[in-house]
Order: structure tokens, then sequence, then C-alpha cells
């Protein structure tokens, strides 16, 4: 046999058999045109193939800044519950949550607002403090009138720039005593923002009610009034509710005290029909109940009001 024909008859059974080996394959490295790699090494072979790890396609532990066509990510580093996002030529880490409530806080009393990380906005619930009731005399069938309750604003307020608010939360009025005196006025609740002591809400307190009637009365007088001034956005302003009159005929033993006026955060007690038994009130800003003599040869205290409130829901 020709050598030829050795070499062909080799090749035959190798291709045959499937059986190429490097150690039966010599020559160059076969182009990728021919279905090779055209390198001899991993390496140049992914290079030849355009799959380049870091280059072509992203390493297990790459951000993809070398890749071409694709935008970098930002570093995950101190992101923690933050979301993906873009302006349209960059990514960036933004706020989970948004424009969301954040915290609500509630003052019962006066104190100082101050501004947390990230907030704002704020919508400012403001109550002022309900007046008592007037005293009865120490004579039989007399009554007080009921005090009249706290005025109440609500109102947003951009708080970007504003790094404290000082609240004044109105205080109840209370219990009057003294035979025959009006009960006391309740406090005005207000919220300033502190630097320059600049106001921007107000709620005024509720009066309190006419003391020492025997016979029917006037209403007392009106519940207390409201605003929201400066840079707030106003809600809504309501006035507290009017005081309760003495119901009955003079000299009466079945006179009623006055009931004391609702506010908006609070209801108002009832008109008392015994000595002493004023119904107190419910809630913030209502005005309290008038004291009620109908036997008895001492004064009958009225009904203190109830104390006012801020309620500040935090927004992002």
């Amino acid at each position: 046999m020709s050598k030829a024909r050795e070499t062909v008859e080799t090749l035959r059974t190798v291709l045959v058999d499937g059986d190429v080996t490097n150690a039966n394959f010599t020559g160059a490295d076969l182009e990728v045109g021919k279905g090779g790699t055209g390198a001899s090494s991993a390496g140049a072979a992914r290079t030849a193939l355009g799959l380049a790890i870091g280059t072509d396609v992203l390493a297990p532990d790459g951000d993809g800044s070398g890749l071409t066509g694709v935008d970098s990510l930002p570093s995950q580093t101190s992101q923690t519950g933050k979301f993906l996002t873009t302006n349209g030529s960059a990514a960036s880490w933004g706020e989970a949550g948004g424009g969301g409530l954040s915290n609500i806080a509630v003052f019962t009393s006066s104190g100082t607002w101050t501004r947390p990380s990230g907030i704002t906005k704020l919508h400012i619930r403001l109550s002022a403090g309900g007046g008592s009731g007037g005293a009865s005399r120490a004579t039989n069938n007399t009554a007080g009138c009921g005090g009249s309750g706290g005025g109440y604003t609500e109102a947003y307020l951009d708080v970007s720039a504003i790094t404290s608010l000082t609240i004044v939360v109105g205080a109840k009025g209370a219990a009057q005593y003294t035979a025959g005196a009006t009960g006391n006025n309740g406090g005005n609740s207000t919220v300033h923002i502190t630097s320059g002591s600049v106001l921007q809400m107000s709620a005024t307190g509720g009066v309190g009610g006419l003391g020492g009637v025997n016979g029917e009365s006037a209403n007392g007088d009106n519940g207390g009034t409201s605003f929201s001034i400066g840079s707030t956005v106003l809600i809504m302003n309501i006035q507290g509710g009017f005081g309760g009159p003495v119901v009955g005929a003079a000299n009466s033993t079945g006179l009623i005290s006055g009931a004391g006026g609702v506010s908006f955060l609070g209801n108002a007690g009832t008109g008392s029909t015994g000595n002493g038994t004023q119904i107190v009130t419910k809630g913030y800003g209502g005005g309290g109940t008038g004291g009620n003599c109908l036997n008895a040869a001492a004064t009958q205290a009225s009904a203190q009001g109830q104390n006012g409130i801020c309620i500040i829901e935090e927004y992002k």
C-alpha cells in the first residue's frame, strides 16, 4: 500500500470512529470561519468568539462597568431599604416609600417639634381647650350654663426649610367653685415656627359658662374660633360648640344646668339634674357642664372643660 493510501485510510478510521484527539490532531488552530476558535487557549478562544469575560459578558463579581453598551450600576454599600431608579441617563438609589406617612407625633401638652431627617410636609390638627361651666349660687334652684368648646383648625405645612415648631396646647378651663361665678375659659392652642416665632396656626379656647342662673337663660357664649396663616395650606377651620343654657322655669325644682359645648375632637357633658352631678366631657376641647343647686345650701361647682391637643402627621 502506498504511503498516500495509508494516510487516507488512517484518516478515514479516525473520522469514522469519532476519535479525533489532541494526540492525533496536528496542524494550525482551526479558524472561526471553519468551525474552530482560531485559538489554542480558553482565554484566546473566548476573545476570538466575542465572549471575553468583563468585556463581552459579566464576570461573576463584576459591576458591568467594562461592558460595551451596558450602563454600570451604583454601589450597594449603605443603601439598605432603597430602590433602584433612573433619571433617563444614569441609575441611582431612591428612598423607599418616598412621599408616604412616616410618623405621627401627638402633643397633649406644650412642647417643641423637631423635624426628623427626610420629612418635608406636615398635616397638623390643632384643638384649643374647652371652657368650664358656670357655678350655681348657694341658693336652691340655681344653676350654671355650660362652657363652650374650643376651636379647631387643620392644615398642611411645608417644612422643607424649617428646623422646628413651637407647640402650645391650650389647657382646660378649670371647674368653677365660687358661688354664682362664670366658668373659666379654655386656653388657646398655637403653632409657631420656632425661628422668629412666626405664627402659623391658632385655635381659641372655649368661653366659660354663665353662673348663678335661676331660670331659663340664653345660650352660652360662642365656642372658640381658629385660623391657619403663613405658609400653611388650610384644610378647615371649625368653631367650638355653644355652651348650653339652663333649662327650666325660675325657682323651679326641675332646673337643668347647661350642657357643655362640643369640639371637633371631643363631646360635651350633658346638663345636670341634681346637686353636683355634672357629666365630665370626653375627648379634647369639649366644654364643661354647669353646676346645679336644687335643694342644697352650698354652691355646686361646675364641670371642667377638656384640654386641647396637637396632632402632627409627618410625611417624606
